[in-house]
């Protein structure tokens, strides 16, 4: 079921023909999608390190293009682990945005919320996620950065919240 109305149609056919096309040395890798793909794109792992990722909306591949841009730049000034942008397909077959393959990284998913307030509970990942937005607010920007689109992320809050009230 989709997750949006004007959401791309994109399967593993798909997924297949565009690394088959644009990036052959992956033609015998495995590939399988992801359960829990996230909403703003779907993701397929390829082989164990590696995953693709196809916006699912129209203009999502901006977004793409902003990441492998920035992403380099993030990881050289953050202490956690970025997944590296290994190549970024063009369009094609009929599926109309820019595409990623990025390193995988493992992990695991946090648990939901509980009582527990142990340090390696939810407690220790607020901790380290708000080490890491500082991390994200220290970084010396160049103008290029602070001028890059995105069609929403990266906007103050008032202005997200005043456009998604207005769209409603």
């Amino acid at each position: 079921m989709p997750l949006h109305a004007d959401e791309l149609t994109i399967d593993a056919a798909l997924v297949r023909g565009l690394l088959d096309r644009q990036l052959p040395a992956y033609a015998d890798a495995e590939l399988r999608p992801l359960e829990q793909s996230g909403s703003s794109n779907a993701l397929f792992r390829l082989g164990d390190d590696r995953v693709v990722r196809l916006p699912r909306q129209p203009g999502g591949g901006a977004s793409i293009l902003k990441e492998a841009t920035w992403a380099p730049f993030v990881a050289q000034r953050v202490g956690v682990a970025v997944p590296e942008v290994v190549a970024v397909g063009e369009p094609d077959l009929g599926y109309p945005e820019h595409w990623s393959v990025t390193m995988w990284l493992e992990g695991t998913r946090p648990t939901v919320p509980g009582r527990e307030r142990s340090p390696h509970g939810t407690i220790g990942l607020a901790h380290d996620l708000a080490h890491f937005l500082g991390e994200l607010r220290a970084m010396d920007l160049p103008d290029a950065g602070r001028q890059a689109p995105s069609w929403y992320r990266g906007e103050p809050l008032h202005r997200l919240s005043h456009r998604r009230a207005t769209e409603a």
